[in-house]
């Protein structure tokens, strides 16, 4: 495949070697703008979301090739006062995602209000208990004891049965409301994460790029040993990743360990490509420009190859619903055509500007 697409790019005889003309620094106005845009997207409006994975919570998928109306879904389960309560369709179903019941978290308080002042205050204790089994009155019917301490145990084992009886109840109106066959029931996937596993997830997912960075950069510099050629192929990884988040926001898909992997793999691959741009502009026989314009057509092969493969592994998984390949893939491709952008039109002018003023102050 990568020597059917050279052979397109020489067939389409294009003069490379002007790419880079006079004007060349102006190719940097592009991904200036889009550096202010891009966080906006991903970060502010629409922004990106977590995934369940990463947030704690249910996620329920329903898969149908017919259309359901999802709309009523969301007021059938507005009831239950779920955090973060969202509805997402797509091509082939309904992705519901929610949080903890508000009134299973509130029990929750009122039970280690009553255990922290069982000792201290019984009366007081018992009171925060029976505001547990208030909270709770509205999922699963039960009576508080009357002596303290048999009222904390009866509402723990409480909280596990409004669990469940939640549960059954959210199955029994996404069931309802979708008007679901059985077979369809029976496609229905589950994904329960707690939300403290979730934020130990989110606080490795952050260390891992943390890390990841740091040895880029030692690796870079030991190389180069240059802080410009450095900071330029970091900027670049950074401008990929930016435009790689904001496809996520803007097509609505979540954030997940899933997500954060082609992310890695994304930011190993776009350096990749401007450490070869990088490389020829600075240690070249030629002229700056004539060794940008040599690596833009071995880059073009390069990043080409990948976008065609990612475009089908697109295309595929949508189509046949796949969401990990489709998580995958969305990085992937859109994060490439970030790096077409950020490494031929904002990082090699940078490192021709950066060579041709060396080499000038050298004269």
């Amino acid at each position: 495949m990568s020597f059917a697409l050279a052979v397109v790019i020489n067939t389409l005889k294009v003069n490379f070697s002007k790419v880079y003309g006079k004007n060349y620094k102006l190719y940097m106005i592009l991904p200036a703008i889009l550096f202010f845009v891009l966080p906006i997207i991903a970060f502010i409006y629409p922004g990106i979301e977590r995934g369940v994975d990463l947030s704690g919570g249910t996620l329920i998928i329903v898969r149908s090739e017919r259309q359901m109306a999802y709309e009523r879904l969301e007021s059938a389960l507005s009831k239950y006062e779920l955090a973060e309560l969202s509805i997402v369709p797509f091509s082939g179903g309904v992705q519901i995602h929610f949080g903890a019941s508000k009134k299973i978290e509130a029990a929750s308080r009122y039970i280690k209000d009553a255990e922290s002042t069982l000792s201290s205050s019984p009366q007081q204790s018992y009171a925060s208990c029976q505001k547990a089994f208030s909270e709770l009155s509205a999922l699963f019917k039960a009576e508080a004891p009357k002596d303290p301490k048999e009222c904390i145990e009866e509402a723990r084992k409480t909280v596990i049965l409004s669990r469940d009886s939640l549960k059954d109840s959210i199955n029994k109106d996404i069931k309802v409301t979708l008007n679901l066959n059985e077979v369809e029931v029976e496609k229905i996937q589950y994904t329960e994460i707690s939300p403290a596993l979730g934020a130990l997830f989110w606080d490795s997912a952050i260390k891992a790029i943390i890390i990841a960075t740091v040895l880029l950069i030692v690796l870079m510099f030991i190389f180069f040993r240059d802080f410009f050629p450095v900071i330029a192929i970091l900027q670049a990884g950074l401008f990929d990743v930016l435009f790689a988040l904001a496809a996520l926001a803007l097509l609505r898909v979540p954030f997940s360990l899933v997500t954060l992997s082609a992310l890695l793999m994304l930011v190993g691959y776009s350096i990749d490509t401007d450490i070869m741009l990088t490389a020829r502009v600075l240690k070249g026989s030629g002229k700056p420009k004539d060794n940008a314009a040599s690596a833009l057509k071995t880059g073009l092969t390069m990043t080409g190859i990948t976008l065609i493969t990612a475009a089908i592994m697109l295309v595929f998984s949508s189509i046949y619903a796949i969401d990990i390949i489709f998580g995958i893939s969305v990085v992937l491709f859109f994060g490439l055509l970030g790096d077409l952008i950020s490494t031929w039109l904002m990082n090699a002018p940078a490192i021709i500007w950066y060579v041709e003023k060396k080499v000038t102050k050298q004269r």
